[in-house]
């Protein structure tokens, strides 16, 4: 295998053989590894080849090139398949003067190789099954679909689907590609489809016998559910113990895939964490249909209203739930439900669709009556009077300009009472506004006003302590705070 000692990459390479003319990539476990370079490192490098020193680099990406031209030759002038085991080790050192050249390296590298060729007598032909990169040794491509249909009868009970092979011809192996396909047009019962949901794939090489295993061995292998980690994200209600009982786990062993968190930790929604769950090697997907009846409601039909302003609605009819038959495919992943999809509706009795009324009227806003001013008296019991205050009061020089907080109708202008000289103006939406204790008054009842148009000045009249003035927010009859309308400041 390859190995750069002080930085630990990897590289890929696929071990080759040849036989006669042609040129076949032999896929044997102990003759397959990976080297997978991701950056180039500087300096100068030690290659050795099976323990043997064969030179000194200044690039270490030259060094698969160098080897796998190596190969080629020897297989080139092979009469026969013949296996090799290169074990290529690169150590980095700080500078050599003696700097190999390619060519140097490369015929030491055919010589090494040369010495480790194994003849294929050595093997006995077999089969490799490869799931998804974890690859098993069978005898023969029988025993391999064999396997496979054990698996897959786990879910098809009654045998209505077959694991098929279909040959690679473009390949320079023997290698087939293999698929789940239905033993009849027509299939009985709820299962519609199956599929392995693992990328698989069988190629025809040599192996020590040593390295065979049986079916039995293969389809545990395949079988076996063993702990994976994967992702969860946090959901609403959940806590660290919560997230690990729920997946059958201890609170230690979740601590321990995650290790930023503690017992204490707070976490939110959202959150991503590991958790563990068992998982085959080989996972089998089916699509289950079946039927179901259900009440639905159709979508509300919509009016617009003027006479309701925005965000605001009522219910003018609540309509009918109808009544459908409903048929959905349901796909599994090992027995799990994964995905589903309606692929049919029957309509048994029609929804009657709720029919709402939608305001689009746009509310009216509301300012402060006056500039200035400090509050003397605010909305609601007072202490010192022990009764209700209707309003809220604002201490200002008399004569200060008071304006409509809203446009509207004036709908009285004048004495009042204890108000003194005041104005009530109905808007829009029904809201009137009360204006009290006033020294003088600019409008008269029936005027039409618009918003921060003066309506008179401010002062003392009526029941008053003192120059200030007096406003009120009443809706639907009833007096409100005015500070829910209008600010203080």
């Amino acid at each position: 295998m390859f190995k750069i000692t002080k930085y630990h990459k990897k590289m890929k390479l696929v071990y080759m053989g040849a036989g006669l003319c042609t040129l076949a990539f032999l896929f044997l476990n102990e003759d397959f590894k990976e080297f997978d370079l991701k950056e180039r490192l500087d300096g100068y490098y030690v290659v050795k080849l099976n323990n043997q020193k064969i030179g000194v680099a200044k690039d270490v990406s030259d060094i698969e090139k160098i080897v796998d031209d190596a190969r080629m030759e020897i297989t080139k002038n092979s009469e026969n398949i013949v296996f090799m085991k290169p074990d290529v080790k690169i150590e980095k050192q700080k500078k050599d003067a003696n700097q190999t050249d390619k060519a140097t390296i490369k015929k030491r590298a055919v010589k090494v190789l040369e010495q480790s060729k194994m003849p294929v007598s050595q093997k006995k032909e077999a089969y490799i099954l490869n799931v998804d990169g974890h690859s098993m040794i069978l005898n023969t491509k029988e025993e391999a679909v064999d396997v496979l249909n054990r698996v897959k009868s786990q879910y098809d009970t009654n045998n209505q689907y077959n694991v098929t092979l279909q040959e690679n011809p473009t390949q320079h192996l023997e290698s087939y590609s293999i698929s789940v396909d239905s033993a009849s047009e027509e299939t009985e019962g709820d299962l519609k489809g199956m599929a392995f949901a693992t990328n698989m794939e069988l190629i025809s090489t040599y192996a020590n016998e040593t390295d065979i295993k049986s079916t039995d061995e293969v389809y545990t292998e395949l079988t076996e559910a063993k702990p994976t980690i994967q992702r969860y994200e946090v959901a609403p209600g959940d806590c660290i113990s919560t997230i690990a009982n729920d997946h059958d786990m201890y609170v230690k062993e979740f601590l321990e895939i995650n290790e930023d968190l503690t017992e204490d930790s707070t976490i939110y929604v959202g959150d991503m964490f590991n958790i563990m769950v068992p998982k085959a090697e080989l996972s089998v997907s089916t699509k289950k249909r079946s039927s179901r009846k259900e009440y639905y409601r159709a979508e509300p039909k919509i009016i617009e209203d003027d006479s309701m302003y925005q965000g605001e609605e009522k219910t003018i009819s609540k309509g009918k739930k109808g009544y459908r038959l409903i048929t959905v495919d349901t796909t599994y992943v090992d027995g799990m439900e994964s995905t589903h999809e309606i692929v049919e509706e029957e309509t048994i009795k029609e929804a009657v669709p709720a029919v709402i009324a939608k305001g689009t009227a746009i509310a009216p806003s509301f300012i402060r009556p006056i500039s200035g001013g400090h509050t003397t008296s605010g909305f609601g019991y007072r202490a010192v009077f022990g009764d209700f205050h209707l309003g809220h009061d604002w201490g200002i020089p008399t004569g200060t300009s008071v304006y409509a907080s809203c446009g509207g109708t004036v709908l009285s202008a004048g004495w009042n009472g204890s108000y003194g000289l005041s104005v009530l103006i109905q808007h829009p939406d029904g809201i009137c506004t009360r204006y009290g204790h006033l020294s003088s008054i600019s409008v008269s009842a029936g005027d039409k006003v618009s918003q921060k148009q003066r309506i008179g000045f401010s002062g003392s009249t009526g029941n008053s302590t003192g120059p200030h003035l007096h406003f009120e927010v009443i809706v639907n009859g009833q007096v409100v705070n005015p500070l829910n309308y209008v600010s203080e400041y």
